[in-house]
């Protein structure tokens, strides 16, 4: 599991750029950077598992039908839940789970006939991958009548993925009922996270509320407990005790293996958002370290705003830092998700390198947005007495307030990036090249180590050569693995974008099949569309 140190090893980046590597990944219970992954392979990638599709192939069978971009949309409105996963065929991860996912689609058809399994190649289904944001291999989606309805981040285990498709696609969850005090014991021992309802027969509003969340996919994670006051009349005082309530029903608490007492909720029992955020912001702790362990937890959570504290935790500053993170934490707990990272530990050198950060930065402070652009933010800061508990409260609140600047990875320009045909842009002039009003601007955004992105390169080079005496275009490429355009996200590698002369901030997509045979014909068709309105030979 890695947070570009440490995500689900579900997420292994195909072709997606710095920008959208931030998605994390888990990876044998490690966070795994993205940024850094993405480079090695040059196209976006997903695995679809689902059960099979009703009326094409016989559930007994268990097998996982095999997808094509043509026949995708088909298939997965061909049942009521279809278990998909994009992957790439020379994914070593895909290769070791699939022994599971075969046997997941074996069990789960012996005990659902409304779910299917499929699997899509997101190397050759691009445009697939494309539309459901898949950017890794294996990446598995649950749909429900055709669209996407949860997305497993889970262990790739049989146990695992049977559990969480059995429990979405059968008869919601409901809480189960505890007649005593030795029960709620008994509840609490046996599992990590436990959320009780304690009602009286005249709590109907909030007993339903209560048990929709039971229901509920993305609270998943917790165990839901229902009891009746009136079962344990003569017990009330010990339950009282235990739970720390007090005052009339109803009373819903979350139990934790992390909290040293169980955690009351103090707000409306009536109402699913306040008590769906409740459960929510109660089930992971005030401050979570980031490993292996803390993985799950922290990218299947529905908070997708992150803040980070980097700091080696061998240092003398470890304590009163933790400390002054902690208070700040605590006041903005179901809002953001708080994490400490030991930058001490070598299985998080990914996680800073994706932030862009080094020894002698340390200690640090980011946010970060897991959705969207994924934006990245800093706090500034030179020393370790600039993290202070007001210092972190000012930069949750400007962070909130939307006053932050984003902080993007970028290379200096170099001193010749307009020596030859193909200019070269960074962050640093990427705007006032790229946004000059008086020039047409296409660009590449490439990787390095994308195989793809090295065969079309000649090639390139000889559309750039054949339209060097179009004085008002300019031919650029950008290193997208080490530069983040604010604006401008890229998704797979190589990407073309066209900035129209006088179209102020405008991009145009290049719709340009990246192969060798295609690309230089429709770049032509496209460009001599752009500059001069027509498609015909000039």
């Amino acid at each position: 599991h890695t947070y570009p140190a440490h995500i689900p090893r579900m997420h292994t980046p195909l072709h997606r750029a710095t920008n959208r590597a931030t998605l994390l990944r888990y990876q044998k219970g490690h966070f795994c950077t993205m940024a850094k992954t993405m480079k090695t392979v040059s196209v976006l990638t997903h695995c679809i598992t689902g059960c099979l599709l009703l009326g094409m192939v016989r559930q007994s069978d268990a097998k996982i039908v095999e997808a094509t971009q043509k026949n995708f949309d088909k298939l997965i409105k061909g049942t009521e839940y279809v278990f998909v996963t994009f992957y790439a065929p020379k994914d070593k991860i895909f290769k070791k789970i699939t022994p599971d996912l075969a046997a997941t689609s074996k069990e789960i058809a012996s005990i659902r006939d409304n779910v299917a399994f499929v699997k899509i190649d997101g190397m050759k289904a691009v445009d697939v991958a494309r539309k459901y944001g898949v950017m890794g291999s294996p990446i598995m989606k649950l749909f429900k009548n055709g669209e996407v309805y949860r997305e497993y981040l889970g262990e790739k285990k049989k146990a695992e993925m049977v559990k969480f498709i059995a429990k979405r696609t059968g008869p919601a969850p409901v809480p189960t009922a505890v007649h005593s005090f030795d029960e709620v014991r008994e509840a609490v021992d046996n599992n990590k996270l436990c959320a009780f309802g304690i009602f009286d027969d005249k709590d109907e509003k909030a007993i339903a509320v209560f048990t929709s969340a039971a229901g509920a996919g993305d609270l998943d994670h917790i165990e839901f407990f229902s009891l009746n006051a009136g079962d344990v009349a003569d017990e009330i005082e010990q339950v009282s005790q235990f739970f720390g309530t007090v005052g009339e029903y109803p009373h819903i608490v979350l139990v934790t293996d992390f909290d040293d007492a169980p955690t009351v909720f103090d707000g409306d029992a009536s109402s699913d958002t306040a008590v769906a955020q409740f459960l929510t912001a109660a089930s992971v702790p005030t401050v979570l370290h980031v490993n292996k362990e803390s993985a799950k937890a922290i990218f299947t959570n529905e908070i997708k705003h992150h803040i980070l504290l980097f700091l080696t935790y061998k240092s003398q500053q470890y304590e009163s830092l933790q400390k002054e993170f902690s208070e700040t934490a605590k006041k903005f707990r179901g809002q953001l998700l708080f994490l400490s990272v030991d930058t001490s530990d070598k299985d998080n050198k990914g996680i800073m390198s994706f932030f862009d950060l080094q020894k002698k930065d340390l200690p640090a402070v980011r946010i970060m947005h897991l959705e969207g652009d994924m934006s990245k933010f800093a706090m500034p800061t030179r020393t370790a007495k600039d993290i202070t508990t007001a210092a972190l409260d000012r930069f949750v609140q400007d962070y909130q307030s939307g006053r932050l600047h984003k902080h993007l990875r970028t290379e200096p320009a170099p001193k010749d990036w307009d020596a030859k045909t193909i200019k070269v842009l960074t962050g640093e002039n990427f705007a006032s090249v790229a946004y000059d009003d008086s020039k047409h601007v296409l660009v590449e955004f490439y990787s390095p180590d994308c195989d793809i992105c090295k065969k079309l390169a000649h090639l390139y080079e000889d559309i750039a050569e054949n339209y060097k005496s179009k004085s008002d275009l300019i031919v650029a490429k950008v290193d997208a693995t080490q530069n983040e355009i604010d604006g401008v996200p890229i998704y797979e590698y190589p990407t073309f974008k066209f900035f129209p002369k006088g179209g102020g901030k405008s991009i145009v997509e290049v719709p340009v099949e990246r192969t060798e045979e295609k690309l230089v014909p429709e770049m032509k068709t496209f460009l001599r569309k752009q500059l001069y309105g027509r498609k015909t030979e000039l």
